[in-house]
């Protein structure tokens, strides 16, 4: 990323930094394009840093500087979300010509509501789909067009970075494209017998179940927001925990049978499959390093074997 700004002590500093980095580009001839108010900065000296390396868990910019007769001054600003997905696509993503595709793995490992139980061995999930996707002998994906929410990349899967997420890919895909979305986590029927899209939530890191609505994202959401990608096609696999709520607590959903939940669709693209597998971790083990059998079972039928 590019950081610029500017000191108002109207004289030069003996030394700068950014997160203890040298700014090098400082002083009256630097150009930056937001500049100061020069009759409430008089005298301000521009600075600005090319191609600073962000790194998705470095939250906060921090720029130092220390001035001849001893005085030190600091200022510090927050990275927002965008920013930092836009940086988990590790380089520019890579456009070949035909057809690109695009993937996006949402892993909710760690929940912040104490009442919905953890996926820590998710990770292994995570690893086992990614490398699929960028095997020349699976989907053959560029790693620079795969984005991961997780706990392992520092990019916690929140309902606003998921939601953020789906956008960032939709700003580069082409009409010709596809796209692969990967959801592991928690879900929660909130009615059991209403076979509507609107009573299944995805349980995102963030999410609280003495909320649930506001702060989860239900399946007809979902629909709407992967109908907005501009691409041909868009494949949504959701592996969950399936649980249903009662008075703010969560309780395993057994009664598991085949459901289809009907969207309303205009007909235009992109195509929306969804592949839901319900209580699909409940066997798992966190000590092993071995993925699910939802997830194994979809690479295998991914390369053709079902």
């Amino acid at each position: 990323i590019s950081v610029e700004g500017f000191i108002t002590q109207n004289k030069k500093p003996v030394s700068i930094d950014l997160n203890g980095k040298e700014i090098k580009k400082i002083g009256a001839l630097v150009k930056i394009k937001k500049k100061p108010d020069p009759q409430l900065y008089p005298g301000a000296i521009p600075f600005r840093v090319k191609n600073f390396p962000l790194v998705p868990v470095a939250n906060f910019l921090t720029v130092r500087a220390k001035f001849k007769d001893g005085y030190e001054t600091s200022a510090t600003i927050r990275v927002g979300r965008i920013a930092k997905l836009l940086y988990a696509f590790e380089t520019m993503p890579k456009r070949a010509k035909g057809i690109n595709r695009w993937a996006l793995i949402v892993s909710n490992e760690d929940y912040e509501d104490p009442k919905v139980q953890d996926l820590l061995w998710a990770k292994n999930d995570v690893n086992a789909f990614k490398s699929f996707l960028t095997d020349p002998n699976g989907m053959d994906i560029p790693e620079s067009n795969i984005l991961v929410l997780s706990l392992s990349t520092g990019i916690q899967p929140t309902r606003a970075a998921v939601i953020d997420g789906i956008k960032t890919i939709a700003r580069y895909v082409e009409p010709q494209d596809e796209v692969f979305i990967l959801f592991l986590g928690n879900a929660v029927l909130t009615d059991p017998n209403l076979h509507s899209s609107q009573a299944l939530s995805l349980l995102m890191q963030d999410s609280q179940i003495d909320n649930i609505y506001s702060t989860s994202i239900n399946l007809e959401y979902l629909h709407l927001i992967l109908k907005s990608i501009p691409a041909s096609k868009v494949n949504c696999f959701l592996e969950a925990n399936l649980f249903t709520s009662n008075g703010g607590q969560l309780k395993r959903f057994l009664s598991l049978k085949p459901t289809a939940f009907d969207f309303e669709d205009d007909g235009n693209l992109p195509y929306v499959n969804f592949l839901f597998m319900g209580n699909g971790f409940k066997n798992n083990n966190s000590k092993t390093n071995k993925a699910s059998r939802f997830t194994l079972n979809l690479i295998k039928a991914l390369k053709g074997a079902a």
